[in-house]
């Protein structure tokens, strides 16, 4: 099977530009309340043109919201070095669910953003609302570490309604930072407790 060079070049640039806008994206969320975002300025700031953000977000900001979501989350549980070393499954998991909450911390203005674009991408069936899947693996694992009398769907499950509930509750201004931390770092702890008292 011969690789047309120039197919790949392509597919490598078009991959390099999608992310860069999505970076774009979210440096300017880090700086702008969400409402004030608009494509000219992700545009400016990518250095790409206006038609090449829609050539790769047909939707405009809403896909640009529901991608930056996912980019984000991915990289707040796959950039932190997953060098698992001794530790255990569930103290793994647990640095996992803290640096995803501190990415969250850090990306408040996106993290404000999806939770007001959820609903409108769920209804077009552009939303996953399965955002910490990444983290199943090591809910199970960690699950069966601990011989739980319950399955491991059904304790990610609990697991990821305190997480969303948290984060819905601190864009509300119900939690603090503080408190946002917490609910989603112990969040496994938390569910272990739900299921065996």
């Amino acid at each position: 099977m011969t690789l047309d060079g120039r197919k790949l070049r392509a597919a490598q640039t078009y991959s390099a530009m999608h992310s860069k806008i999505l970076v774009a994206a979210r440096e300017l969320l880090q700086a702008t309340e969400f409402i004030d975002l608009t494509i000219p300025m992700i545009s400016q700031h990518a250095k790409c043109s206006v038609p090449t953000i829609y050539n790769h977000f047909p939707d405009g900001l809403q896909d640009i919201y529901i991608e930056v979501t996912f980019f984000t989350f991915y990289e707040a549980t796959n950039g932190r070095g997953l060098e698992r070393g001794n530790l255990k499954s569930r103290d793994y998991l647990h640095f996992l669910l803290e640096g995803f909450a501190q990415i969250i911390l850090n990306n408040k203005n996106a993290s404000t953003a999806i939770y007001a674009y959820a609903p409108q991408a769920a209804a077009a069936g552009k939303w996953d609302s399965d955002t910490l899947k990444h983290l199943r693996p090591s809910v199970s694992e960690a699950a069966e570490e601990l011989g739980l009398p319950i399955s491991s769907e059904e304790l990610f499950s609990i697991m990821a309604i305190i997480c969303r509930g948290a984060v819905g509750s601190w864009i509300l201004g119900y939690l603090t930072d503080k408190e946002l931390f917490e609910h989603i770092s112990e969040s496994f702890n938390r569910s272990v407790k739900i299921v065996t008292t």
